[in-house]
């Protein structure tokens, strides 16, 4: 029996693996070429055998073909990959696996016999192409080494007696550094087999027993938070699978550095199972013996030839039941590296886009800085290299900001420009600011976008749902807190009592999503919406979207749902839309308190603390595209003096319900599952109801935004396109209108700007409105998730307003276009362009200034808190409700053209806590450039 607490995946030195353990390979599979299409698709075949030598009299071997298949892999895309990217691969004719766990991407996953292991490796797969370095599995990337070293009990494991492997490669200890270093005392056993990682700089990391003899930056000892993406996937009983594999450039994985200028391979390893040599004799043709030492003895040889031959424990389509180490070892994904497996590898080669940080923040030069939107992020890591890489034109930052807070620091400019040219001029928003600006100020349409409802919620098959429908009241009991989110609340708590423990067990979703739900998801995490905890054109636009439905205005207001669920009091009369969600349930368990020793000693409110809002937009994609949930309601290192609440952490799949606010464009390059909206309810629709008849619910499609888009009318009091969520509800043009739109503009003023600055501005909203609005995945197009200017002509007509802000820019004469076209801009004047150090409106003439209502459209009527107007563009408050704090100051900064590696996706685009943009735009500071985790 092996080892069970120190037995780990390994392979040989690093040296062998490195330099010949690829090219080196006895009896490669037969495979096809890779056949390629001019998208990036790729499909490849392989045959596949797990062949043993049986020792016979008079020291002969017979060869014996266990098994044999014909292995078939398909990747939907390959080229101009980018950080983060998922990437869909499907294969047929693969063994079946047994044992399957819930989640691929955990070391328990290496457990599944006959998994199919999908890696990233550093290097190419071509032996005649030596010129470039070749991959090896001291090159592939696992986070863990768990997955990197195999310790055993037995004298001749499987590992030891595979008749693939090299002599040096079947001794009692493989790879293990010299000297061992002191920290692997005591954690070694038996036999042992070590796989060193070779970094990008070419460190070798030697790994062993817990990662005792050094570990890479980018690996990790205990799995949590976000995972690897080494894939141990399931082929089922009729030999297909699928995967979703997420690729990681070297803005995420710095250890691995793959980038468009190194190489870098997709390899699948279907697991055949060892081809086994217990005699070690090895004389069939191209064979090497083995030294007597490390051949086994006669009289065990069947023995170990049973145990390395095994066929599995398990049946296909088996399902682990919480066991570990039960699986034959020579069947699963722990011996990928295995020379037996490693030959029979599927290589598929990767090519990168360019770096999103192409524009290096620290250059010469002054850069033109835009400020804002969380939605514009994925445009902009398209758009921004165009203009740093063209010596023609210059560098332009996008410091992702809360968009309130943006217009807010626009605004200060215009009253009190920085003397030293800092201050924000340019402002990039999804919804106009809710008081005029002091001076001229254009709101130039550069894209069009939305947010969108990413979900994670598995079925009892484990499988994700392929479609859920929220309405605009099911999103206002997450934002409220009103479910109880566990047992002890529902009792003990009136604000809640009597209603559902999660969403999962609310009348109302399961009637609108009848498939059977896992049994065992977190019923907290099932009571949230994860969004962000400042404030946010996104939540504006949200909420918005569930004020003007009547169901859920009046549910808000105290009006049970037809099923008897109330709104938890502290939110009850709440006036919408807010752009900050406020925290507002002050409720402490003391059961929860008395029994959970964080708490004891500083009882903390439940509520919030399951919601648990993060600063940065960023981490809230981050944590819906691998399943984090962030309720900060688990408690750590209890009994100890460093003990503390901490998040729930990655859920595992099949298990999980978990929902979240993020960009639509977001939720498309992640490929999110995004929630369909309820858009209308047919007057004979009834209130309480067993299913979705007479209610319409879309998705964020390109259709669908069309429809919204068409729905746009011009406001001359606004300057802009405001998104008429009351018309979308009421009229039947919205039945088919995506209600999560957004119109993305830059504000910027048509007078006091230097000669350059105008000149840079209106360049970059020429651009926006025209070149950046062709559709693509390459530096200068739109990706996915935005609805381009040329679609409709409607759609066409916000370009043409754009071209028109743009010139206003340029001249600086204090002149803003009319949205509705009812005015023209003046002569042309010898004083119209004024130098840089002419912040006067010199026009001839008086010049319209567009004129602002204090509010937004009114929403319904409202009982209980009312709402003041702001003398200032600071969102208005609720009476006896406090805005969103502003995010605490840090010391995290970053911006578009360099950014910092840290455990995640890279972002390329930075998000700034509001004091930290202070410090930066007011006082010309070097940006910081490390990044930390908010939560």
């Amino acid at each position: 029996m092996r080892h069970s607490t120190a037995r780990r995946v390994a392979t040989a030195v690093a040296a062998v693996f490195a330099c010949s353990a690829a090219p080196l390979v006895f009896l490669s599979p037969t495979s096809s070429a890779a056949v390629a299409t001019n998208d990036g698709r790729v499909s490849k075949s392989a045959t596949l055998t797990r062949t043993h030598l049986i020792p016979g009299s008079f020291g002969t071997t017979t060869e014996q073909v266990v098994d044999t298949r014909k292995v078939t892999v398909k990747v939907d895309v390959t080229r101009n990959l980018r950080d983060r990217q998922p990437i869909n691969i499907t294969w047929t004719g693969a063994h079946p696996t047994g044992n399957i766990v819930p989640d691929p991407n955990s070391v328990a996953g290496a457990q599944q016999e006959y998994p199919v292991v999908i890696m990233q490796c550093r290097g190419v797969d071509d032996p005649n192409n030596q010129q470039v370095p070749q991959i090896s599995p001291s090159t592939c990337w696992t986070q863990t080494p768990a997955e990197r070293y195999q310790a055993d009990d037995q004298t001749f494991p499987p590992y030891r007696i595979d008749r693939y492997a090299l002599p040096s490669q079947r001794m009692n200890s493989v790879g293990v550094p010299t000297p061992v270093p002191s920290a692997c005392d005591g954690l070694r056993t038996g036999t042992d087999h070590w796989v060193p990682f070779i970094g990008a700089d070419g460190t070798v990391y030697e790994g062993g027993p817990r990662g005792c003899a050094g570990m890479s930056p980018d690996a990790i000892n205990d799995e949590g938070g976000q995972p690897g993406n080494t894939t141990y996937a399931p082929t089922d009983v009729h030999g297909n699978g699928v995967a979703k594999f997420i690729v990681n450039t070297s803005a995420a994985n710095g250890s691995l550095g793959c980038d468009a200028k190194t190489s870098c391979t997709l390899v699948v390893l279907p697991i055949m199972g060892i081809s086994c040599d217990s005699s070690g004799r090895a004389v069939l043709p191209g064979e090497l013996p083995l030294p007597q030492a490390d051949r086994p003895p006669a009289k065990d040889q069947a023995l170990y030839q049973e145990r390395c031959g095994s066929t599995g424990n398990y049946t296909p389509g088996s399902v682990n039941g919480g066991t570990s180490d039960t699986e034959a070892l020579s069947v699963s994904g722990l011996l990928w590296w295995s020379s037996s497996n490693w030959r029979n590898r599927i290589s598929i080669p990767l090519n990168f886009a360019p770096s999103e940080n192409a524009c290096d923040i620290t250059s010469s030069g002054k850069a033109t800085s835009l400020v804002g939107s969380q939605t514009m992020r994925q445009a902009t890591l398209q758009w921004l290299p165009t203009f740093c890489t063209d010596p023609n034109l210059f560098t332009v930052h996008h410091i992702q900001l809360a968009e309130p807070q943006a217009k807010n620091l626009l605004e200060n400019n215009l009253e009190n420009p920085d003397p030293a040219g800092n201050g924000v001029i340019a402002a990039l928003q999804g919804a106009p600011p809710q008081s005029p600006f002091s001076k001229p100020v254009v709101q130039a349409p550069v894209a069009i976008t939305g947010f969108a409802i990413a979900y994670l919620i598995d079925d009892k098959q484990r499988h994700l749902l392929p479609k859920i429908n929220l309405t605009p009241r099911l999103l206002a009991k997450l934002l409220t807190q009103s479910y109880a989110t566990i047992p002890t609340i529902a009792g003990d708590y009136e604000n809640v009592r009597g209603n559902p423990l999660d969403m999962g067990r609310d009348p109302e979703f399961k009637a609108l999503n009848p498939t059977l739900l896992a049994d065992d998801y977190d019923t907290a995490v099932a009571s949230a919406l994860y969004t962000v905890s400042s404030s946010s054109d996104v939540l504006w636009a949200l909420t918005s979207y569930i004020n003007a439905d009547p169901d859920a205005h009046a549910w808000i207001n105290g009006t049970p749902d037809p099923w008897g669920m109330k709104v938890n009091k502290s939110y009850q009369g709440i006036s919408l839309p807010v752009a900050g969600w406020p925290q507002l349930d002050s409720y402490i368990n003391p059961y929860i308190t008395q029994h959970t020793p964080c708490l004891t000693s500083n009882p903390t409110p439940w509520m919030p603390a399951v919601q648990a809002p993060i600063v940065d937009p960023t981490y809230v994609s981050l944590n819906m595209q691998y399943g984090i949930a962030n309720s900060q309601i688990v408690c750590k290192n209890a009994g100890q003096s460093n003990q503390k609440m901490t998040a729930v952490g990655r859920l595992a799949p099949g298990h999980r319900f978990m929902l979240g606010v993020v960009a639509l464009a977001d939720a498309d390059r992640y490929q999110m599952a995004s929630a369909s909206l309820l858009t209308h309810v047919d007057l004979s629709a009834a209130k309480q109801f067993a299913d979705a008849s007479g209610r319409t619910f879309v998705g964020p499609t390109t259709s669908t935004l069309e429809n919204a888009v068409a729905m746009l009318k011009p406001d001359k009091a606004l300057g802009t396109w405001p998104i008429p969520y009351s018309s979308m509800r009421s009229l039947d043009a919205g039945k088919d209108a995506y209600p999560g739109l957004l119109l993305d503009s830059l504000d910027v003023p048509s007078t006091g700007l230097s000669t350059d600055d105008a000149k840079r501005l209106s360049t970059f909203i020429r651009f926006a409105a025209t070149t950046g609005q062709t559709p693509g995945s390459t530096f200068g197009t739109l990706p996915v998730g935005y609805l381009p200017f040329t679609a409709t002509p409607a759609a066409k007509k916000l370009a043409a307003y754009s071209l028109l802000a743009a010139d206003a820019v340029s001249k600086q004469q204090g002149y803003v276009p009319a949205v509705d076209g009812s005015s023209r801009p003046p002569s042309p004047s010898p004083s119209a362009t004024p130098s840089p150090s002419d912040t006067s409106t010199p026009s001839p003439t008086p010049i319209p200034t567009p004129v602002y209502s204090s509010n937004p459209p009114a929403p319904l009527p409202t009982t209980g808190a009312s709402t003041g107007a702001s003398a200032s563009p600071t969102p208005s408050t609720t009476s006896g409700v406090q805005p969103a704090p502003t995010p605490a100051p840090s010391t995290s900064l970053v911006a578009v053209g360099k950014t910092p590696p840290y455990n995640g996706g890279s972002s390329g685009v930075g998000f700034v806590p509001f004091f930290a943009a202070l410090a930066l735009l007011s006082g010309g500071a070097a940006l910081l450039m490390s990044r930390t985790r908010s939560s």
